[in-house]
């Protein structure tokens, strides 16, 4: 079981709210679960082992692709060859092969965008590095700074 408290006072010195998760799951360890999230370290310091979740919404948003049962890399590679390719952004890996890009900018709180491929905005989450799941871990890919989220995919949740 991962002990997550330090990455988590990370994600709050950038001003990400953070939230702890059931060891070995996606499942909120709060009684309100996201409503719960906080970048307060003290609060913080008192966070039990185990996973952790990221807020999204007020500025930050996740892009969700998904690899177990539909690829929604070729997805997002065929809306890439119709508009343009995704900026650098802050990226993690799901310990399912999937990808987390995360953006500034303001999103729905969850949205299906196409196959394999939804959104986390505003009331969502993910789960963060370097939480696991049967052993395998979120892990951070690229550590650059948020990108924009790109107008072009604000199309694919308006539809």
């Amino acid at each position: 079981m991962p002990f997550c408290r330090d990455a988590a006072l990370a994600y709050a010195a950038r001003n990400w709210p953070v939230f702890p998760i059931v060891p070995n799951t996606k499942i909120p360890a709060t009684p309100h679960g996201f409503k719960d999230a906080t970048t307060d370290p003290a609060t913080i310091a008192q966070f039990p082992d185990g996973n952790i979740a990221i807020r999204t919404g007020q500025g930050l948003v996740v892009l969700d692709i998904d690899t177990k049962t539909v690829d929604g890399e070729a997805t997002l590679q065929g809306w890439e060859a119709i508009h343009t390719p995704l900026p650098r952004t802050y990226t993690v890996k799901t310990p399912s092969g999937g990808t987390h890009y995360y953006f500034t900018g303001e999103a729905p709180t969850k949205a299906a965008l196409g196959p394999g491929v939804d959104i986390r905005g505003v009331g969502g989450y993910v789960v963060a590095p370097p939480s696991s799941i049967n052993g395998k871990s979120y892990a951070v890919v690229d550590d650059t700074p948020l990108a924009p989220l790109p107008d072009w995919l604000t199309a694919y949740w308006t539809r």
